[in-house]
């Protein structure tokens, strides 16, 4: 497991990366480590020294996180495909953060010197929107985009103590298991209403640009892909199971499928059905979003294990698909529009 993580001071990166590192047993490197003078802060090293200790330290080790604000630095971590996780909770909730930081050793001499600095941190993160070097939001965002591994972008850490590492190409769930595949439901939607919640209200029921959905949109079409599942599910417990043995096997969210829903840059069309409407109230969108999440609850709860496992309904892009394996699909899809209203959010928050 290797994973960087990217963002403003204050959002959360090393919470996250001590989280991870305990959790899997992960070495970690605090990129502020190497980038700058021992015992200076903000005196930069030379910048051929700070890339060589970082290469050093990934090939030094077949599992980590790395964490820091350089966009350079992260860049090179890159060479090694990691996980990439760009947090980006917004200015307040980092420098609410910024006040209230422990002393860190590694950093300053005392407690007290590192206080004597923090009006200057709290501008300094203040002006991450509007910044242009190398630790600001226009240069993660940049890396971010142009990086074609695995990646994800958080508005806020999971509020439980378990961080689930997301990658597409080995998520390290077991979705034969119920509360592990309910587990990853639950994640996958609060991460894609955590980037709703980032959206400014006034601005919700708006489209960011001509033939994009707005956020509510997106809500939407989310519930009606969900609510056509539990559905399906529904209309396969009365089904005859007919498919032959090869045939589920090839009916399982494979990799290559899962990494089809989840990244946005594989273009899929919305079938009509599924479409927003547009026409509901922001009311009417969060009642059937979470009708439709009660619903699928219920249905995968009630289902015979044998109909989920052997009845199988196409995907118009994918391929046939057993019904389990459409419950896996609701949460990669869940991602997918995570990342599509992130998108959103940073365009409203931009015009802002």
């Amino acid at each position: 497991m290797r994973i960087a993580i990217l963002g403003n001071s204050g959002s959360g990166k090393s919470t996250l990366a001590r989280r991870l590192a305990g959790q899997h047993g992960l070495a970690a490197l605090d990129l502020d480590t190497v980038a700058w003078e021992p015992g200076k802060i903000a005196v930069p090293r030379p910048a051929a020294d700070a890339v060589a200790d970082v290469q050093a330290f990934c090939q030094a080790h077949d599992h980590w996180v790395v964490e820091g604000c350089y966009a350079g630095l992260v860049g090179t971590v890159l060479a090694s495909s990691p996980m990439l996780v760009f947090l980006d909770p917004g200015v307040e909730p980092c420098l609410a953060n910024c006040r209230v930081r422990p002393w860190e050793p590694h950093k300053y001499a005392s407690k007290d010197e590192q206080d004597d600095k923090l009006d200057f941190l709290l501008s300094w993160v203040q002006a991450y929107y509007t910044r242009d070097d190398d630790y600001s939001f226009m240069a993660h965002q940049a890396l971010f985009d142009a990086y074609a591994g695995p990646k994800e972008k958080l508005a806020s850490l999971p509020d439980g103590s378990t961080f689930r590492y997301r990658e597409a190409r080995d998520m390290n769930i077991d979705t034969r298991s119920p509360d592990a595949l309910l587990a990853l439901l639950d994640d996958e939607r609060a991460n894609l209403l955590a980037q709703f919640g980032r959206v400014p209200v006034a601005r919700r029921a708006e489209r960011p640009d001509e033939g994009a959905w707005s956020a509510l949109e997106i809500v939407e079409h989310v519930a009606r892909v969900e609510a056509g599942v539990v559905k399906m599910i529904a209309k396969g417990g009365e089904m005859p199971r007919t498919a032959t043995a090869t045939e589920l096997a090839g009916a399982q969210m494979t990799e290559g499928r899962i990494a089809a829903v989840r990244t946005r840059g594989v273009k899929l069309s919305a079938p009509d059905r599924v479409r927003p409407t547009g026409t509901l109230t922001p009311g009417m969108v969060m009642e059937q979003i979470a009708g439709a999440r009660a619903g699928l609850r219920a249905a995968f709860a009630a289902a015979d294990p044998a109909a989920l496992d052997g009845i199988m309904f196409p995907h118009p892009f994918i391929g046939p698909l057993t019904l389990r394996a459409w419950v896996v699909l609701v949460a990669h899809h869940d991602a997918r529009h995570a990342a599509q209203m992130t998108d959103v959010a940073d365009h409203w928050l931009a015009a802002n």
